[in-house]
């Protein structure tokens, strides 16, 4: 945060004389997906989701000063998981017609082996 008289505050929710939260609100298009932590304005990821979710922060004094951002939430596959669709973006993409789908495993890191799986996809075509 910086004031008028350029006093410059990186942590905000730092200080303990503060409290940031009457500064400024946080928000998120998607709350069930990405929301914030209202005691420190981390961004706290919840759920996946299929689109990219819009995260925002908005002084509330004047003058109003908001700031946006887009992210694509996917949580980490969990030990002995199988997620389809990656973790770095949105799940899926599209090109041409053909969309594809990665298929991230989590065996562990113990000394755990992964011998087999196995995956059974069925798509219902319009027509």
């Amino acid at each position: 945060m910086v004031l008028a008289d350029g006093t410059v505050y990186s942590n905000v929710h730092g200080l303990n004389w503060l409290n940031a939260t009457e500064l400024v609100n946080y928000g998120s298009d998607t709350p069930s997906a990405v929301n914030y932590s209202t005691a420190t304005g981390a961004v706290v990821l919840l759920n996946n989701h299929h689109s990219l979710v819009t995260v925002t922060a908005t002084m509330t004094c004047s003058p109003l000063v908001s700031a946006a951002d887009s992210t694509a939430p996917n949580l980490k596959v969990p030990f002995r998981g199988v997620d389809l669709g990656v973790n770095n973006a949105l799940q899926f993409s599209a090109v041409a017609s053909i969309v594809s789908v990665p298929v991230l495993v989590n065996a562990g890191d113990l000394g755990a082996k992964l011998t087999s799986f196995q995956i059974v996809v069925s798509l219902g075509l319009e027509g």
